[in-house]
């Protein structure tokens, strides 16, 4: 897709079974929504990378044709439609390829605030004041 001067990439998440095929739809529906509003054309497609008894792992790619000089934006808004979309329907912010900086902004939704800093002090080897 790069070699076709499109804006490309991918997003996962991990939903339960009852919540799988809405994830699905509402990702799509607000994708599409998204590249409307901006006035590009773009594609998400999907498919379930890992299967559990409790659930799956959507693996969600985007591609988007743009050739103005707001790729950027353009890609923000896109991964950001796709990101918050996970959190509002019951998914994970990532499944196997963990969370680095870019998807940083939703692990307050996703695992809770207590849980980020709990993260963050395990990270700087900081252990609790004794009194």
């Amino acid at each position: 897709m790069l070699d076709r001067g499109l804006i490309c990439d991918v997003s996962e998440t991990t939903t339960p079974w009852a919540y799988a095929a809405e994830i699905h739809e509402r990702i799509v529906e607000r994708f599409e929504e998204k590249m409307q509003e901006l006035g590009v054309r773009g594609v998400v497609f999907c498919h379930l990378s890992h299967s559990y008894h409790s659930g799956a792992c959507q693996y969600f790619t985007f591609a988007i044709a743009d050739d103005s000089d707001n790729q950027e934006a353009t890609y923000d808004a896109a991964k950001r439609v796709i990101q918050d979309s996970f959190m509002d329907f019951h998914g994970t912010v990532s499944h196997h390829h963990g969370v680095g900086e870019e998807h940083s902004p939703w692990m307050d939704r996703d695992i809770s605030p207590a849980g980020v800093f709990i993260q963050r002090k395990l990270f700087e080897g900081s252990t609790p004041a004794t009194t």
